[in-house]
């Protein structure tokens, strides 16, 4: 507990220049796929947005990835032309889905989900673990889930931190 404490302020330390961020690292051996990142609004459940383009995001052992809004803390990084790859589609979902019924969310850019996504806030990311070509189990974490164990060797953390005006949602995969 004491070296993921030690890791975290480390990253805190080197980030304290941006205002709001999600930083995804994989310390593990294993290959990792983010399938989608969730918000949430900050009173109500809808709209919400998942982020669908591309359709993963993979990173190598050793790796990282960040979505980053350096000039507003209370704006989802929903833009982030510095990720690479970057995310340029996002699903807005409106309302609950109605069985038969219209269905109640739409795709879109990047640029109109940062203009309408104004009050969002980081929910949480589905990932995948790959060893190889041998899959090694999926998890969502954040919000609803900070921490979870898998049976295959592999853990995942979630914590948000504050400082000022910066905001920092972490993911760990070890």
């Amino acid at each position: 507990m004491k070296k993921l404490f030690i890791i975290f302020v480390f990253f805190i330390s080197l980030q304290i220049h941006s205002q709001k961020s999600v930083e995804i690292y994989n310390f593990s051996t294993y290959t990792v796929r983010i399938n989608t990142i969730l918000t949430k609004p900050l009173t109500t459940n809808y709209p919400w947005y998942a982020s669908v383009s591309p359709n993963f995001i993979e990173i190598l052992p050793g790796d990282s990835y960040f979505i980053e809004n350096a000039t507003n803390q209370f704006r989802f990084p929903f833009f982030s032309p510095n990720s690479s790859p970057q995310i340029t589609n996002w699903r807005r979902v409106l309302a609950p889905a109605v069985p038969g019924g219209n269905s109640n969310w739409s795709n879109i850019s990047s640029n109109a989900a940062w203009i309408l996504g104004n009050s969002q806030f980081f929910n949480y990311l589905n990932l995948s673990v790959f060893n190889g070509s041998s899959f090694f189990g999926s998890c969502d974490i954040g919000l609803i889930q900070p921490y979870f164990m898998s049976p295959f060797g592999w853990e995942s953390f979630y914590d948000n931190f504050s400082s000022g005006n910066t905001i920092i949602d972490t993911v760990l995969i070890m």
